[in-house]
């Protein structure tokens, strides 16, 4: 992650300057490495669903009832949907880090924190409050709530239903997106819109990669 210049390598050395706790240190490395991970499989599973796309328009005449064309709009819908598993996860895994720092030498245990919880006890505990406005501005945009009520429909209730959306006009206007498109769905009470795979892979999940690098530069001014 790179945006604005997150400086994972001074996170850790802050860290290291101050406090000793091997235990802590090693939490902290576990979870930056884990975070990392996490957005280059984030990347390889878009780049892999793009390249089942590029594949079968190279093949030739493409027909989109065919078994091939089926398989490619399947798998790629797959892809997708990891996708967003793995970045909604990046949000626990960035509570985490902020847990150990700003709670520091008194984090909360592991299998407690999420995003939320994390947000609610610094909000009770009145500090860092550069930190949770950050935190708040992941967990409320529009993108991270998408990916929010995303998974837990998917998980929790039913597949979200895809279709194939061709260039051309929609309500008399000319369109120029098209590709596969997310149909629309409701999760607590908020509706969230059919949606391009392209507008999820490209402007979601890299405005989340963004907002994560917001926050980690206040972790960072943090331990200054």
């Amino acid at each position: 992650m790179e945006k604005n210049s997150w400086s994972v390598e001074d996170l850790r050395q802050k860290y290291a300057q101050k406090t000793q706790d091997t235990e802590l240190k090693s939490r902290l490395e576990e979870y930056v490495n884990s975070l990392a991970w996490k957005q280059w499989k984030s990347a390889y599973h878009v780049e892999t669903a793009n390249n089942l796309w590029e594949g079968l328009f190279n093949s030739g005449i493409v027909d989109f009832g065919s078994g091939k064309c089926q398989k490619v709009w399947f798998s790629s819908s797959a892809e997708i949907e990891s996708m967003i598993q793995v970045v909604h996860s990046m949000g626990d895994i960035f509570a985490q880090i902020a847990n150990v720092i700003v709670l520091f030498p008194k984090p909360i245990d592991e299998d407690c924190v999420s995003l939320a919880s994390l947000i609610n006890t610094i909000r009770q505990k009145n500090i860092a409050g550069d930190v949770l406005a950050e935190l708040l501005k992941i967990k409320d945009s529009n993108e991270f709530q998408y990916f929010e009520g995303f998974c837990n429909v998917i998980k929790h209730r039913k597949l979200i239903d895809t279709d194939y959306r061709f260039q051309g006009i929609e309500d008399g206007k000319p369109q120029t997106n098209h590709g596969i498109r997310f149909k629309n769905f409701e999760y607590k009470g908020k509706k969230f819109d059919t949606t391009f795979s392209k507008t999820i892979e490209e402007d979601y999940r890299l405005k989340i990669y963004d907002l994560i690098c917001d926050a980690g530069i206040k972790l960072n001014n943090f331990l200054v």
